[in-house]
């Protein structure tokens, strides 16, 4: 019985005392309720529940936009100013609807703008998620208004205003500012149908409306404050240009960086673990003197090094499939003990094992070589120095009929000992048991081929120095020097630089020299007697200059000149009138069988005389031969061994003989020489010593036969 007072009672919160009609019962606000507005199927819009019209004939609006009542009832003035009320709620729907957030901003000055933006957007959330639900919460909006509008009734009873001034302040004070537009449609969706309940209940109506009051304002208190973190947080994600997935985004991201630093925390300690293992182990990938230590201690390595220091051999296979065998006794192997594999260990960096894992094998050596004996291994080598070795040579341009042509290059099998020395060395460091020299072109090869333009350009300027012709002339004799003599002459170096193989060239100098010095060579003479003969010996004649026309004779032939000329000479006599005709017509000359003595001055004889030559039984016979005065002396003293022979002239051609006076014979000629000659000088008589002086001078021929 007490709810049904109760209901009676809101029912008639806001009806008129001794209304006409007490049977039928008029809407809070005096609005139609249509049923579309309560029909869930037909509902479009959850924040227009109800399409409100004011009564016109209930207020007039004056022009500042306030309402006036014309009844000086309390009643009327709270439900006139109630109804202003909604209409100015449902102009704010119809504004939120239409420009959302710029419009609610406008309506709702008395929020703050972080609350007027969590509203609109939690209606907007509302309406996207939850359409069909709407209708459903409508009663309860309708019933939160009307208790709204009950207590404001309660309190506008019991608190009479004296003018509608203060009516209206009091009901501005009842109404909550901030309470949610959809709570007030609510309610006064709620009290109309009540509007016909009892007065006399208003005190306990007005303490339910209060305690209900009080629970909308902590509910609406608590749902502003999320509203107000909500809005915040959407505003900062606006302003980021952050999604409305991002805070499902954020929680993901933080649980990736978790699981991040998770995963980095593991792998820290594996990788540190396995550091500090390889502290006291070898790296992965580690050889020594091609053992596998990878993951070994010292210990482990030390016996494996040792055995290999004693057993190891090596193979070397040559160009032919030819084979030699080298043992660790003859390289002079020796293992150099577990200091050198702790230094190995030391050297090696444990933090870098990750990269070592995926790099090449490194390889380390502990045993050592002997330098000399592996020298001489190598130099005694079959390979390396046996029958069957062929030096390699470069393609090169040669003299052949005439002409140069370019032969081919040849490969040979000459070992590089020095290569090969690297490669014996390598081998001992990373175990390799075969050495292939073919394979590992430890051979020497040619540096040019016959297609080379450095071979074609030396070959090209060889062909230029074949033009080359150098004649000697001696006397009326010539040799000719070209391409015939000199084209087996021409080389070049490792460089295809055009060179004159010098050995062949001096050479032919030697032979020509020998043919055409008549210094200490043979000599042409016609004897006063009338005879030919050859002279051979003597210190008067020609003497080519080997070294000097070498160097001529080479830079003419490579500047291919065409020249005539006499050749370079060291020794020359006073005329050449052939190669061996070259004592002239001024001469002295002395045959020793004949015992006699001629002198020809410009081809006249001018000194005819018998002399006294050598011993010859005594072995000191003059020599035959051709030679010339070297001085003239007079008053000089002959000493010799056993005697001292003061003379008046003195003409030495050949040593120490020379022709001079000799006051002490009587007679001249014949054969006094065998048995009573002189020295080795020619006595000749003081009468005509005195002629010969007169006639001869240094560098006269004197030809003795």
């Amino acid at each position: 019985m007490a709810k049904e007072k109760e209901k009676e009672q809101k029912e008639g919160l806001f009806e008129k005392i001794g209304s006409d009609s007490a049977s039928q019962k008029k809407h809070a606000f005096d609005e139609e309720v249509r049923p579309e507005d309560t029909n869930e199927e037909n509902s479009e819009n959850t924040e227009k529940v109800f399409d409100q019209e004011p009564d016109q004939k209930a207020e007039d609006t004056d022009k500042d936009g306030e309402s006036s009542v014309a009844s000086d009832d309390p009643t009327e003035v709270v439900n006139a100013r109630l109804r202003e009320r909604s209409f100015e709620i449902a102009e704010d729907d119809e504004n939120e609807s239409e420009d959302s957030k710029e419009s609610a901003a406008e309506t709702s000055e008395e929020k703050p703008e972080a609350e007027k933006a969590e509203d609109q957007e939690a209606e907007e959330k509302a309406a996207e998620e939850e359409p069909a639900e709407t209708p459903e919460k409508a009663p309860e909006e309708e019933k939160t208004d009307e208790n709204e509008a009950d207590a404001s009734s309660d309190q506008a009873e019991e608190k009479p205003p004296e003018t509608p001034e203060s009516e209206d302040n009091a009901l501005e004070e009842d109404i909550p500012a901030e309470a949610p537009e959809s709570e007030q449609a609510g309610e006064k969706a709620e009290a109309a149908p009540e509007e016909s309940k009892p007065a006399e209940n208003a005190e306990e109506d007005k303490a339910e409306a209060t305690e209900k009051e009080a629970k909308a304002e902590g509910e609406k208190a608590e749902e502003a404050v999320e509203e107000s973190e909500k809005a915040e947080g959407e505003k900062e994600k606006a302003e980021a240009g952050v999604s409305e997935d991002a805070p499902k985004a954020s929680g993901s991201k933080t649980n990736k960086i978790k699981w991040i630093g998770i995963i980095v925390g593991i792998i820290a300690i594996i990788y540190a673990g396995f550091a500090v293992y390889y502290h006291s182990h070898f790296l992965p990938r580690t050889t020594i003197n091609g053992v596998a230590v990878s993951g070994k201690t010292i210990a482990q390595t030390d016996s494996a090094l040792k055995n290999r220091a004693d057993t190891y051999t090596v193979e070397l296979k040559g160009r032919n499939s030819e084979t030699e065998k080298i043992s660790a006794t003859a390289l002079g192997l020796k293992y150099q003990g577990k200091s050198r594999v702790s230094a190995l260990l030391n050297q090696q960096n444990a933090w870098s094992w990750p990269a070592r894992l995926v790099a090449k094998d490194k390889a380390y050596s502990a045993i050592s070589c002997d330098t000399d004996k592996l020298n001489y291994l190598i130099s005694h080598l079959f390979q390396v120095s046996g029958s069957q070795v062929k030096e390699a040579r470069n393609a090169q341009p040669v003299y052949k009929d005439g002409k140069i042509v370019i032969e081919d290059e040849v490969s040979g099998n000459t070992v590089d000992q020095t290569k090969l020395k690297k490669l014996i060395l390598s081998a001992v460091k990373t175990g390799s048991k075969k050495i292939d020299l073919k394979a590992e072109d430890c051979y020497v090869q040619p540096k040019y081929s016959a297609t080379s333009a450095k071979v074609k350009k030396a070959a090209a300027k060889m062909n230029k120095m074949l033009n080359a012709q150098i004649t000697y002339t001696f006397g009326s004799d010539k040799v000719v020097v070209d391409k015939s003599v000199f084209g087996a002459w021409l080389t070049v170096d490792d460089n295809m630089n055009v060179q004159i193989d010098e050995t062949q060239l001096k050479k032919y100098l030697y032979d020509l020299a020998y043919k055409t010095n008549t210094y200490y060579g043979k000599h042409t003479f016609k004897t006063t007697g009338g005879s030919t003969i050859t002279v051979n010996g003597g210190n008067y004649g020609w003497r080519i200059d080997r070294d000097a026309e070498a160097k001529k004779l080479t830079a003419e032939i490579k500047a291919g000149k065409v020249i005539s000329r006499d050749p370079e000479y060291s020794k020359k006599g006073k005329v050449r009138n052939s190669t061996y005709d070259d004592i002239g017509d001024s001469y002295v000359e002395v045959s020793i069988n004949d015992q006699h003595m001629w002198v020809y001055k410009d081809g006249k004889k001018v000194v005819d005389t018998a002399v006294v030559t050598g011993d010859v039984t005594k072995g000191n016979g003059t020599t035959p031969g051709a030679y010339y005065i070297a001085y003239k002396e007079r008053h000089a003293t002959l000493k010799g061994e056993g005697y001292s022979t003061p003379v008046s002239y003195w003409m030495p051609f050949n040593g120490g003989q020379g022709i001079h006076d000799s006051y002490w014979r009587g007679a001249y000629g014949g054969t006094i020489y065998r048995g009573n000659g002189s020295h080795g000088c020619v006595n000749t008589p003081p009468a005509q010593v005195a002629l010969v002086w007169d006639n001869v001078s240094q560098g006269t021929p004197v030809i003795v036969y």
